[in-house]
């Protein structure tokens, strides 16, 4: 099951589109979104079915969960983990690891353990098992993506080697071709209304140029050959072509302008017929070069997050070396090898089949994972090095959580949905209030304070940004002062030029409000940039008077930051703007940074809070938990009961009362009895003697009567002697009677009879042990079990078996409940010191005691009971490894 669970994942990360870690966003589109939910319902199905295979497995074996078979669940426990580990290295492939196999196997036995034992049959299971799940499909996901982010790092490289001519002529034709489909492209080179420079940013935004953020650009050329409008990024098309060079069939003509091995620069040109006649040419060119690969040269609002490249990392996290006969060619990234790392990436050993090979390079104390290739070329040797920094910790986090944050919302409307229904039979007990309220004031506080570190990190960003954009303010101005100082008669628009050719820095100038320079002036010709000055920095520099000034602005959806600044040159005012459009600015961290360390780090913490929440809540409410069981047993005549602590404070102060309060209340049960049963023995002795006294008198007389009419030789003596005698017998008669009533005194008050379920009875009564260390067992294949019985002296009889065990010394107690025809015969062992041989006689003597508190009446006062209900009751055996008890009670027929 494990096998397919990975299998299926896999499945997921490798053979679809979707990359569910390469985006830092968190809330995913409706697509991802679908998937999230059936990867949590994929992990829900396996992990119950795993659950379902175990449990059947146990019973075809005997276990019964009532039954607690610990042996029985030991060795399948133990069997499962065996047999899961043999199969793992008997597989020739297995697609986890060790370390995810081990703590998979651990968890599902821990859950097996917990809806089997702890918390059986109840609904919250389910939301139990989603979660574990989540969490291991979530693992997988990540494992996986590791996998396929390092496959990718070979994809790359490859697709680095094999891009060739043939390649970018066909996205050049196709560039060319779909222009030449738009009408309006064809009509406007015998037009005079329409702006070719826009039109021309509008077919290469449409193209697959700018879906892969190529170096690129789209020309138009008017009949004589002269450039009539352009888009271009990163590589500039002619001002003017030679039109007798170019063919006049419909066909498309290649130019190579490569000026070195390692890239690619091909100019594709057509001419326009338009009725038949030609009115001008489209040309079109790519420059692919590893160390202006990503989209360099892009400004971000028209970037495109695909690349032909890499689909599964984001091609600027890498870092690329590009080595030519064993010369380091191009670099592209932030980093420039030393001559060590030079030297390793040169002697690795690769694999003599591909010529490839997996090295680890530390690059500015960070680890990367980096694969090399090597190809030949036009008798030229190319080594292909790419590097990707192994995850930081936080990123690993984040990962994890943006997708569990998503399932976390499924199982919470699961969890919701379940408490709906089951919301009247909710116990809100201390530990759950106590854990909400842990809970309430630990991550309300982890919150606020997450929301302050990300506005604060936020804030100071912005500062960077600031700072960052003053600095190359500063850089232009300086530079600009610099050249009019030195050359008298050079123009401004052309000292900017120059600066921002040789700072490599985009700005804009301004003359009041109108626009002399602009570094980005295809963008400004395309219509994309507004050539007037920013309303709110000419009031804030002019009217206001501020020395520089930081404006939020917008392309379309687009917003950016504008820095302003008033500048001198040549004794005249100027206003200098520098934007993060145009400039690639990089800050010590940025948004996504911050959200991914934020969200990565408190959703870890509110985590572990939720953790050590739940273990002090139980800790605190153990004690409680005790008292309130303990004071249940008390209220079913328990009074024996005593606490086992090692509390301290106001809760040790607690619970030593409540122990001294049973002692107390036992001892007075004792000596109330004791004098209740003497001055009922003294009340009745009185009511009997004088009772007796009463007819005694008259028998007395008539006696005497008799003896007198006997020696008188009384004539009626006969008459008399049957009229005394029938008076002695009326009185004796009413002494007998006497008797009798004092007879019932002597027994046992009444029982209440009536039809009640063995079995529930002694969960019932169990219950009240829960905290007691010894392991209270029920092994019975019946679901009830009626008997006609007092339900309160069953239980008082079931309450004393277990005290007697456990002040015996044991720590286990079997209850065996079978059916024998017609009757129940409930068999009691324990673990305990047992019965002394000569005591073995008179336990059921009343007053009959071993212990030193002991009354003596409890085993002598559950037979007369057990006789009363027509059953018995007998020890079984006992031994030093135990005693048993059976006790056999009458059946209710309900027939």
């Amino acid at each position: 099951m494990l096998r397919g669970f990975s299998a299926s994942i896999r499945s997921v990360i490798f053979d679809s589109k979707l990359r569910y870690f390469k985006d830092p966003n968190i809330l995913p589109d409706f697509t991802l979104l679908l998937m999230h939910l059936n990867i949590l319902l994929i992990g829900f199905a396996v992990v119950a079915t795993i659950l379902g295979l175990m449990n059947i497995l146990f019973k075809l074996n005997g276990f019964n969960s009532k039954a607690h078979n610990s042996k029985l669940l030991s060795v399948g426990y133990a069997l499962v983990t065996v047999i899961t580990i043999l199969f793992y290295y008997l597989s020739k492939e297995p697609l986890v690891n060790f370390i995810i196999l081990i703590i998979f196997i651990l968890t599902i036995i821990w859950v097996n353990y917990q809806t089997i034992i702890k918390s059986r049959n109840s609904v919250f299971n389910y939301v139990l098992i989603l979660l574990i799940g989540s969490i291991f499909s979530i693992i997988l996901l990540n494992y996986f993506n590791s996998k396929l982010e390092k496959e990718s790092l070979k994809t790359t490289a490859y697709e680095l080697n094999r891009i060739d001519e043939s390649l970018i002529k066909f996205y050049l034709v196709d560039l060319v071709n779909q222009s030449l489909t738009d009408p309006q492209v064809i009509s406007s080179f015998s037009r005079r209304d329409l702006n070719l420079d826009a039109l021309a940013f509008i077919q290469w935004s449409k193209s697959i140029l700018q879906r892969e953020s190529m170096n690129s650009f789209l020309a138009f050329y008017d009949r004589f050959g002269n450039k009539s409008g352009s888009f271009e990024i990163g590589i500039f098309p002619k001002d003017k072509i030679v039109p007798s060079k170019i063919s006049s069939a419909n066909e498309v003509m290649f130019s190579d302008e490569s000026k070195n091995p390692v890239e690619k620069n091909l100019v594709a040109v057509r001419r326009i017929y338009e009725l038949g006649i030609p009115r001008g040419f489209i040309s079109a060119g790519i420059n692919f070069n590893v160390s202006r690969l990503a989209a360099s040269e892009f400004p971000d609002f028209i970037e495109s997050n695909l690349s032909i490249l890499n689909q599964v990392v984001n091609i600027k996290q890498l870092k690329i070396f590009l080595f030519v006969n064993g010369e380091l060619a191009q670099v592209y990234g932030d980093v420039f090898p030393s001559r060590e790392q030079i030297k390793l990436m040169l002697s690795s050993n690769l694999d003599s089949t591909f010529n490839d090979g997996w090295l680890k390079i530390n690059f500015n104390g960070e680890n990367y994972e980096t694969y090399l290739l090597k190809t030949t070329n036009n008798g030229n040797e190319f080594l292909t090095a790419i590097s990707v920094a192994d995850k930081e910790f936080s990123w690993n986090l984040f990962n994890f959580f943006k997708v569990f944050f998503v399932h976390a919302l499924f199982i919470l409307i699961v969890f919701i949905f379940l408490l709906i229904i089951r919301i009247g039979s909710i116990n809100y007990t201390f530990k759950t209030k106590l854990l909400f309220a842990f809970l309430l004031v630990s991550i309300i506080p982890v919150i606020l304070l997450a929301i302050y570190n990300r506005q604060i990190v936020e804030e100071r960003s912005k500062e960077s940004i600031f700072n960052e954009l003053k600095q190359r303010a500063d850089y232009v101005q300086n530079h600009i002062q610099s050249q009019l100082a030195k050359t008298k008669n050079r123009s401004i628009p052309q000292a900017a030029l120059n600066a921002s050719n040789e700072l490599k820095i985009s700005f804009i100038l301004f003359d009041g409000t109108e626009q002399i320079f602009n570094s980005n002036e295809n963008y400004l010709r395309i219509g994309l940039l507004d050539k007037k000055l920013n309303s709110d920095a000419y009031y804030n520099l002019h009217y206001l008077r501020l020395k520089e000034f930081l404006s939020k602005e917008n392309i379309n959806k687009y917003y950016y930051d504008s820095y302003y600044r008033q500048i001198n040159l040549g004794n005249k005012e100027f206003i200098l703007a520098v934007n993060d459009a145009f400039n690639k600015i990089k800050i010590p961290f940025s948004t996504t940074e911050i959200d991914v360390v934020i969200f990565g780090i408190y959703s870890f913490a509110v985590l572990l809070i939720v953790l050590f929440s739940t273990i002090f809540a139980n800790q605190i409410s153990l004690p409680i938990q005790k008292l309130t069981k303990a004071t249940e047993a008390v209220g079913k005549g328990d009074l024996s009961v005593q606490i086992e602590h090692k509390a301290k404070g106001e809760l040790k102060e607690l619970l030593d009362g409540f122990n001294l309060m049973t002692m107390e209340l036992k001892r007075n049960q004792m000596e109330l009895a004791e004098l209740e049963r003497e001055s009922a023995w003294k009340e009745m002795a009185k009511q009997v003697a004088h009772e007796i006294k009463n007819p005694l008198t008259p028998m007395k007389l008539a006696i005497q009567q008799l003896i007198t009419a006997y020696k008188d030789k009384r004539g009626d003596f006969d008459k008399l002697f049957d009229k005394v005698s029938n008076t002695i017998l009326t009185q004796i008669d009413n002494l007998s009677q006497i008797a009798s009533e004092f007879s019932r005194f002597a027994k046992m008050p009444s029982l209440k009879i009536e039809i009640v379920d063995l079995i529930k009875i002694l969960n019932e009564t169990i219950n009240i042990f829960i905290n007691e260390k010894a392991k209270i067992i029920i092994q019975t294949n019946l679901t009830e079990a009626l008997i006609e019985a007092d339900a309160n002296q069953l239980s008082r009889m079931f309450i004393n078996f277990i005290r007697n065990s456990i002040q015996a010394n044991a720590n286990k107690i079997v209850f065996i409940i079978s059916r024998n025809i017609d009757e129940y015969e409930i068999s009691i062992s324990d673990n305990g010191t047992g019965i002394a041989e000569e005591f073995r006689d008179k336990i059921f003597n009343e007053n009959f005691t071993t212990k030193s508190q002991g009354m003596g009446l409890g085993l002598s006062i559950a037979k007369r009971f057990i006789e009363n209900i027509n059953g018995k009751i007998i020890l079984d055996s006992s031994s030093e490894k135990g005693t048993t008890f059976k006790v056999i009670i009458p059946a209710y027929d309900k027939f």
